[in-house]
């Protein structure tokens, strides 16, 4: 099952939702599918690993239930006096939290600021390799772009500069392929630290 086929699946056997449930479902499940495919995995399989779809509109439509059951006190309780519903809450940044991140500054600022720099390196890494690949295409290309005149002059020099540029062509298909792998892991690396700062810092539950 595609993640088109999925979606429109998904909406149909949610109808009777509110309208706004179930878009934050698909939008939900679309970006877990996406995740699948970012980690390598085929449309396909990203849409199977997340399970039988029979089995998540039944836990969409429980939980939506469990929702539509609270009273509207317990749904806009106010928390330590400050007019702030538990509904809104959600999604804020925890002073509490905060104030904790600032007090241990001189701790974890090393730290971060050493990670940080490791994280350009990378990237540094990541442009030379790109620089030497093509450099070997180039190379490949001119070598034998020149051979002809070579072989007039010898053979021998013109055989042995074909050689050396298909050597150097080899080379550009592997280095390619890790140069794809480096990036999507450097992208990787980042949107995890994103996510760990939120971690830390929003409150996801009232």
């Amino acid at each position: 099952m595609t993640k088109n086929e999925f979606t429109v699946r998904l909406k149909k056997l949610l109808g009777g939702l509110p309208q706004e449930d179930i878009e934050k479902s698909i939008d939900f499940y679309s970006e877990m599918i996406d995740d699948g495919i970012e980690d390598g995995m085929s449309e396909e399989e990203a849409v199977a690993a997340i399970g039988d779809i029979e089995d998540i509109v039944i836990n969409i439509k429980s939980e939506n239930s469990a929702e539509m059951g609270k009273t509207e006190e317990t749904a806009y309780e106010y928390e330590n006096n400050e007019g702030i519903s538990a509904e809104q809450k959600k999604g804020r940044i925890s002073r509490s939290r905060l104030v904790a991140v600032i007090a241990t500054f001189p701790l974890w600022i090393g730290i971060v600021a050493g990670l940080f720099g490791v994280y350009v390196g990378l990237w540094g890494v990541f442009v030379g390799l790109c620089s030497a690949v093509l450099g070997f295409a180039v190379g490949a290309v001119g070598g034998l772009i020149v051979s002809p005149v070579l072989f007039a002059a010898s053979v021998y020099t013109g055989l042995m500069l074909v050689g050396c540029s298909l050597m150097l062509g080899g080379l550009v298909v592997p280095f390619v392929f890790v140069l794809k792998m480096l990036a999507k892991g450097l992208v990787g690396l980042f949107k995890l630290s994103v996510r760990g700062i939120k971690t830390i810092l929003i409150t996801k539950e009232a």
